[in-house]
């Protein structure tokens, strides 16, 4: 009996562990952590396919908003390299529009 408890314990921090190594991939900003190095559009239009017009507004809209969401990127970054606010440095760059 003693023996299938610690086995079974056994198992349970091995699949926690795997489970918190997986978050922490994701959250460096790892191949399926969404929104990072700009993959989080490309990510949403999976599958769609958008006529030429749809195409160029969308183009005109990322080129019109890139220097801000570098701004607000690197306002993060700072943030959470001095110690400072990450959390308030994130809500000020999802007010960009």
């Amino acid at each position: 009996m003693k023996g299938i408890r610690t086995i079974a314990l056994g198992l349970a921090l091995l699949a926690g562990a795997a489970v918190s190594a997986q978050a922490q991939g994701q959250q460096q900003g790892q191949p399926g952590a969404p929104g990072r190095g700009g993959m989080g559009v490309a990510r949403l239009l999976e599958g769609i396919t958008l006529a030429a017009d749809q195409q160029t507004k969308l183009d005109s809209i990322q080129k019109a908003y890139a220097p801000k969401l570098q701004e607000a990127r690197e306002g993060v970054r700072a943030a959470r390299e001095s110690g400072g606010d990450a959390a308030e440095a994130m809500k000020k760059a999802r007010g960009l529009n």
